[in-house]
């Protein structure tokens, strides 16, 4: 897919899907997810992350079918986040004491990330 100047200078409107969809909790995610506690996406009514994907590519026209390659990008970069946090907090700079155990939510994060990323190569 060509690349237009507009979309360069805004950015890829996929990318900020993908962010969203990121902190997206859906009832089975593992509990990671779950602990995010960003979104209320896993309770009764929400529709799925591929639901809200499957809309936006019927509302705007546009080809989803690489999507997943987005998602895995922003879960790794949310993953990342949470590991600068950590250590953002081990060096003294953030005294909030979430931060102390954000480099095991970071991890479980990265794993999840490499469980959609395989899941999309199968």
């Amino acid at each position: 897919m060509p690349i237009s100047q507009s979309t360069i200078a805004r950015g890829d409107p996929l990318f900020d899907l993908a962010t969203l969809t990121s902190y997206w909790t859906e009832a089975d995610d593992p509990p990671c997810m779950h602990r995010l506690a960003q979104m209320p996406t896993a309770a009764p009514g929400f529709p799925t992350r591929d639901r809200v994907v499957e809309r936006y590519a019927r509302l705007t026209g546009t080809t989803v079918d690489d999507f997943n390659v987005f998602r895995v990008l922003a879960m790794f970069k949310l993953s990342v986040v949470f590991f600068q946090l950590h250590a953002l907090f081990l060096a003294g700079r953030r005294s909030d004491p979430r931060y102390a155990t954000f480099d095991q939510l970071a991890g479980e994060l990265l794993e999840f990330t490499l469980d959609a990323a395989h899941a999309a190569t199968r």
